[in-house]
């Protein structure tokens, strides 16, 4: 009888010892998210993948492979940033909060494709200071999937913003072909010797094939220009020879532009002192600092969940409004209210 009341005894613990160890496998085991990373007409250089976790930086994955995964554990809230500098940053959130029987189940990896764009002035890209998707447990299909609500009402915000980045993207592609054009047009087949050295047909030609009507000691004409020098134009002709140069600068005129060099370099070293005095600024936490030099007014101060550095210029009678915006996972700059780069902030504001 004792020895049945033990092994009774055993198999109990034994059979509530192995539905403690499957509970705690089924909710350790993490929901994968399988991504592809695509950047739009540009390398992987820079480029990276930021997850916050509850609000707080978590981890981070190389960008270098289009294709990755991350591992998130259950009943948390995760963001996903996307970025490379110089392209916009693209954010995706995931709420891994499921109701705890599922968790004995598991679920199917979570799928999805993210691109990002280059960043250009002048195109409204405040759609994506906020996650472009969200994916959640959905009840009605017992899966992970979209949050059909929120991504029905930003998806036409994102695709208008994509669709003026590609335009402006294809519009600067085309500048800088034409421009590459013309700084290296095609080689054009050397011309004869002679060519561009006789004269009109019938005119007297020396046994070299030059023009006779050319007077003895009459100067040729300039490399460049292809025009005669003419007396008391600012430049002295002097003999071509292998180690001087056909054209010489009067020296009055040389002394000018000395002047003007030297004008022009205090005058730089001016600007670099004010922009430091502009910069040496001190900055109360929750509070503002302000500094004004050179038609600059500074300022900052915190406003929600961001922090903001206000600048107001005054150029050329116009008044043009900066500002710096720091969020958590990121960073944003305006000009009067659109958004514009980073090194077109620093040059306009600073």
């Amino acid at each position: 009888m004792g020895s049945l009341r033990q092994i009774a005894v055993f198999l109990l613990i034994f059979s509530m010892n192995t539905a403690f160890t499957g509970r705690i496998w089924a909710q350790t085991e993490p929901l994968r998210v399988k991504y592809n990373f695509y950047i739009d007409d540009g390398d992987r250089a820079g480029s990276k993948l930021d997850i916050e976790k509850d609000g707080k930086r978590w981890k981070q994955n190389d960008g270098a492979t289009t294709k990755g995964y991350i591992d998130l554990d259950y009943q948390h809230e995760y963001v996903l940033k996307f970025s490379k500098p110089g392209f916009i940053t693209k954010m995706i959130a995931v709420s891994t909060k499921v109701p705890k029987d599922m968790l004995k189940d598991g679920f199917e990896p979570l799928l999805f494709d993210v691109t990002i764009f280059r960043q250009y002035d002048g195109v409204n890209i405040v759609v994506f200071t906020q996650p472009v998707a969200k994916y959640d447990y959905r009840a009605d299909k017992d899966d992970f999937g979209y949050d059909t609500d929120y991504n029905k009402q930003i998806l036409s915000d994102v695709k208008k913003a994509e669709d003026e980045l590609k335009l402006k993207h294809k519009e600067d592609k085309n500048f800088a072909d034409k421009a590459n054009a013309r700084a290296n047009p095609p080689a054009k087949k050397p011309d004869d010797e002679t060519a561009g050295k006789k004269g009109k047909e019938g005119d007297p030609v020396n046994d070299d094939g030059t023009n006779k009507k050319a007077k003895e000691g009459d100067p040729g004409p300039d490399e460049k220009t292809g025009k005669k020098a003419k007396e008391g134009d600012g430049k002295q002709i002097v003999a071509k020879t292998d180690d001087t140069p056909r054209l010489m600068l009067n020296p009055r005129t040389e002394d000018a532009d000395r002047n003007s060099i030297t004008a022009r370099t205090e005058d730089s070293d001016k600007r670099r002192a004010n922009l430091k005095s502009r910069t040496e600024y001190d900055s109360q936490a929750g509070g503002i600092a302000a500094l004004m030099a050179d038609n600059h007014i500074e300022r900052e101060y915190i406003e929600g969940n961001r922090r903001v550095t206000e600048t107001t210029v005054v150029r050329n009678g116009r008044t043009f409004v900066y500002k710096k915006i720091v969020y958590v996972w990121g960073v944003y700059y305006f000009r009067d209210g659109v958004n514009i780069t980073q090194p077109s902030y620093i040059q306009e504001a600073l």
